[in-house]
């Protein structure tokens, strides 16, 4: 086991051995595996390049042997940064099959963090790109929130031949169900909700799933092995249908950080487990209900409020196109609700406009926001998400601001 990771339980070492989940091959050893099985047919596909598993055999171990006697052994860490093109694949495989390690950066990633990674890790070098990605037409897009509610009030779609496209995933943030339907009414295809972390859960909507479960649901996990409960405040269960935070392990979610002892001593459970942050349901069936980040609750006064419920309201306006709730600070109740509203083109809303659109909905008036901000933009992480800390940190500034001034 490499120094600073959290091993697995010999138990459940045993366990994952006998179900199958584990088969005790590397990547490399699964890629000669693949490569004697399906020899002469097609492994990628990239514009007009058509490349066997014989031939990205050929690749990667051509590459392999020139990443050795580069200097590159066993245990390396390495920073990787390629864009979706077969080159990463070839360079990725490469280095998995000479016992490198590649810690996987963003495509947008930048100095700074680039930088981090590889004085965290150790990294003995760096792969960044240097080709520019190809399209052709497409069956599947992967996006994220922000880019398919632009998506969804922008003309542009519908000047492309979008006929070949049949599923459009969704991942990082809950896709509202409105958004969901206009998937189907607009591009005629599945939206598919993908809900996870990076630290191990994945948990899909099929797309042969019954209407509801893709309008509403986040999925369920991929693997029969995975383990979820969902727990109240004190540590208890709670029975299908009621909401608390979400846990997990299973044979690909980790046991702990990479040398950060102390975090993993809040991260993860006695046994194991670890805490998602998310603040789910979860039904009879396994599917999971995501409701909102644990930390995204805002707590007025001891009323908790769910963003994501506020949110999913605003979003039934029709002048909306995204929105974000956020926690103010208030002397009095400790948070109250402040509304970031991306407007669509054209449109204006003020607070009383928003307010009586809400109240039309008989939602209880504890929840009704308590300022708006109309923005032109949402500050985004590099994978697309939202920064809802940084719109949090931008209204208690203005907050100060304005009492400073009113003095």
């Amino acid at each position: 086991m490499l120094a600073g990771c959290t091993p697995y339980p010999e138990e459940f070492g045993r366990l994952y051995r006998e179900k199958g989940y584990w088969a005790d091959l590397t990547l490399g050893e699964v890629l000669d595996v693949s490569i004697k099985k399906y020899g002469p047919k097609e492994a990628l596909i990239y514009g007009d390049l058509r490349i066997t598993y014989n031939l990205l055999g050929e690749k990667v171990d051509r590459l392999a042997s020139h990443f050795l006697n580069l200097g590159l052994k066993p245990l390396d860490i390495v920073v990787f940064q390629l864009a979706n093109t077969v080159e990463h694949v070839f360079t990725f495989l490469a280095l998995i099959k000479i016992g490198v390690i590649p810690v996987m950066a963003l495509p947008a990633h930048r100095f700074t963090e680039i930088n981090h990674f590889v004085q965290y890790s150790g990294a003995v070098a760096t792969f960044t790109p240097t080709v520019v990605r190809k399209f052709e037409k497409i069956t599947h897009i992967a996006a994220a929130v922000p880019l398919i509610s632009r998506w969804a009030s922008s003309p542009v779609p519908q000047r492309y031949d979008l006929s070949s496209l049949k599923v459009i995933q969704n991942g990082g943030a809950r896709l509202a169900p409105e958004l969901r339907r206009h998937i189907v009414e607009q591009f005629k295809c599945i939206p598919q909700e993908v809900f996870g972390t990076g630290e191990g859960l994945l948990c899909l909507v099929p797309l042969d799933a019954d209407e509801d479960m893709i309008m509403n649901s986040s999925g369920k996990p991929i693997s029969p092995g995975d383990e979820i409960k969902v727990m109240d405040d004190k540590g208890n269960e709670v029975p299908d249908g009621q909401q608390g935070e979400l846990i997990v392990r299973g044979p690909y979610t980790i046991r702990g950080y990479y040398n950060a002892p102390e975090t993993n001593k809040t991260a993860f459970t006695a046994d194991g487990y670890y805490y998602m942050g998310d603040i789910v349901r979860k039904n009879e069936r396994g599917y999971v209900f995501t409701e909102g980040r644990k930390k995204d609750l805002i707590n007025r006064g001891g009323e908790k409020i769910s963003c994501e419920e506020v949110e999913n309201f605003i979003l039934a306006n029709p002048k909306v196109e995204n929105v974000c709730l956020v926690a103010m600070p208030d002397e009095v109740f400790g948070e109250k609700g402040c509304a970031f509203v991306l407007l669509k083109p054209g449109e204006a809303m003020d607070f009383k406009e928003l307010i009586d659109f809400l109240k039309k909905q008989n939602i209880a008036s504890f929840k009704l926001p308590e300022r708006l901000e109309v923005v032109s933009a949402f500050p985004l992480s590099p994978a697309g998400k939202i920064l809802k800390r940084k719109l949090r940190d931008d209204i208690t500034e203005k907050l100060k601001s304005e009492k400073a001034s009113s003095k």
